[in-house]
């Protein structure tokens, strides 16, 4: 694949680490504008808080997905 997804594995001869793409709530390996309305479902519990996808829209990277977060989403998609 050319993109890293969130949820991909990284095997090395000391282990095997999950990734996390900040962003890439959906696993594919890019940013799109599922993305965020995954985020969006996920700010207003209208799906399950999913821990993999919960450190993927981390974007400030404080251990929490909060406003910000999904505020910070919303200004890429706009270019800002």
């Amino acid at each position: 694949s050319d993109y890293i997804p969130t949820g991909g594995v990284l095997e090395t001869s000391v282990g095997n680490y999950t990734l996390i793409v900040r962003g890439d709530l959906n696993g594919d390996g890019s940013l799109k504008l599922n993305d965020l309305a995954m985020a969006q479902k996920i700010f207003l519990e209208l799906s399950p808080k999913e821990e993999i996808k919960l450190k993927a829209a981390d974007l400030n990277k404080n251990e929490e997905f909060d406003l910000n977060d999904l505020s910070k989403l919303q200004k890429i998609f706009l270019g800002m």
